[in-house]
């Protein structure tokens, strides 16, 4: 993408995973003139780098570092790995190259610094500025002003929300199921199907710290060797803030331990590693806060209600805490926090 700012003939290149979509709202936000840059060549309108538009007397672009690029493009293309669209573009984005599939994060970050290098390199070549990403309000601030706009005001811009944001959300153990959990969850589980392949007993997981927004994991810690150790491994991953949902068994479920099940997860394990002795569970520097405890009835809930005259005025939830079968499974609803 590229925009010509018609009144002073500048020609803004939009690096991908720079903050395009922020520099195209702080234009229309102080009433900008722009237009789409007119291509020159065949090049790719979404991805052309400043040669393939029609000169202008004055190009600059947006950057940034080139291991945070890698990751937030690493974390883009996790999340949208399944839209088989983007792979599909008749352009040398460096997808071509990058992915699908993509590689686990620590050979992705080790195995392809040169192309990305070149990748960028060839984004900033020919622009006459390049802003920095980290500095990118003083930066912006600087060019639009230089460039005759007066009306372009630092604070302003400051209060401007970030445009566009990439929000990484991972589904653990989704199965063999092509989409099973929203199209915005990126499964990660050992199948073929799995839009990452992967083995959930294998610590580090292909993601880098503090990259995930949200993680949805339904009957699969049961499974585990240590769901300890994945407990750990989300909040490496999970940014401050993450919504972590985690379902498994109920404890007095006659489905708690059946075949391929090699852990019980009871609430007041969760509640004693979370709440009770954070201190023995969390040595890292974030941790799991417990928000919600709920279950999920199985059919022999409204039985016992008919059968037990004792429960009549009990929640269905205080129910399947404590009656057997009851409940098929625990739902624990945790935000990532600071560990303190």
């Amino acid at each position: 993408m590229a925009l010509h700012l018609t009144e002073s003939d500048a020609l803004f290149v939009h690096t991908p995973k720079c903050g395009g979509h922020f520099v195209e709202s702080v234009l229309k936000h102080f009433n900008i003139a722009y237009t789409r840059a007119e291509l020159v060549n065949d090049a790719c309108p979404r991805h052309g780098r400043a040669r393939d538009y029609k000169p202008a007397a004055f190009t600059f672009t947006t950057s940034r570092t080139l291991h945070a690029w890698m990751r937030s493009y690493y974390c883009f293309h996790m999340k949208m790995g399944h839209n088989k669209k983007i792979w599909n573009e008749n352009t040398d984005y460096p997808h071509r190259v990058l992915g699908p599939p993509m590689k686990p994060w620590q050979d992705f970050v080790r195995t392809e610094v040169e192309t990305a290098t070149e990748y960028l390199n060839s984004m900033t070549e020919g622009c006459d500025r390049v802003i920095d990403l980290g500095d990118i309000i003083n930066g912006l601030t600087d060019v639009l002003q230089k460039l005759g706009y007066a009306q372009v005001d630092h604070a302003a811009m400051d209060a401007l929300p970030v445009s566009n944001p990439t929000h990484l959300l991972v589904e653990l153990g989704g199965g063999t199921r092509a989409r099973p959990r929203e199209d915005l969850f990126a499964n990660i589980d050992l199948v073929p199907e799995a839009d990452f392949e992967w083995n959930l007993d294998v610590v580090p997981y292909p993601f880098p710290a503090q990259s995930v927004d949200e993680i949805y994991s339904s009957h699969c810690l049961e499974h585990l060797e240590c769901p300890h150790r994945t407990f750990q491994e989300i909040t490496r991953i999970c940014k401050v803030g993450a919504r972590v949902e985690i379902r498994v068994p109920h404890p007095a479920s006659h489905m708690a331990m059946v075949a391929g099940h090699k852990h019980v997860l009871s609430p007041l394990m969760v509640e004693n590693m979370t709440d009770h002795f954070p201190e023995l569970h969390w040595k890292g520097p974030r941790r799991l806060v417990l928000e919600s405890l709920t279950y999920g009835p199985t059919g022999w809930l409204q039985r016992a209600k008919e059968e037990l005259p004792f429960l009549h005025g009990l929640d269905d939830q205080t129910i399947m805490r404590w009656i057997p079968n009851t409940a098929h499974e625990s739902i624990f609803v945790f935000r990532v926090a600071e560990n303190v």
